[in-house]
């Protein structure tokens, strides 16, 4: 999963990436030291409360784009987890969506990622 993120990262525009489970808290993080972990599971809550919240009105979203004045926010739901990458306004999104859905693809057909995933999973509440 490291890799992924690694490779995720190494587009421009990209910031940093990190993967967070359904409660927020950071699995695993390949982002720069500007970025807090105390930061990024605010964030991942408030993603999470928000998936939540919906109900069924979101039930089938598997991604969300945050656009805020200097980042946006890139989230995709994994069911176990999320993925979130920080990325600068210059960011190609039609290249970062096709970047991870390729890498997710091969972590869905990866049983150590899956076996990780299930191992840290948590309900969400």
């Amino acid at each position: 999963m490291k890799d992924g993120l690694k490779e995720i990262n190494g587009l421009d525009g990209v910031w940093g990436s990190f993967i967070a489970n359904n409660r927020g808290e950071v699995l695993l993080s390949h982002t720069p030291p500007q970025l807090k972990e105390q930061v990024l599971e605010a964030v991942s809550s408030q993603v999470i409360e928000l998936i939540v919240s919906s109900g069924d009105q979101l039930k089938e979203l598997s991604e969300m784009v945050f656009h805020f004045s200097q980042r946006i926010f890139f989230v995709i739901d994994l069911r176990k987890a999320i993925l979130a990458v920080v990325c600068t306004p210059s960011v190609d999104l039609s290249l970062l969506r096709m970047t991870v859905n390729v890498i997710c693809t091969g972590w869905d057909e990866d049983p150590k990622v899956q076996t990780y995933l299930e191992r840290n999973n948590l309900e969400r509440v």
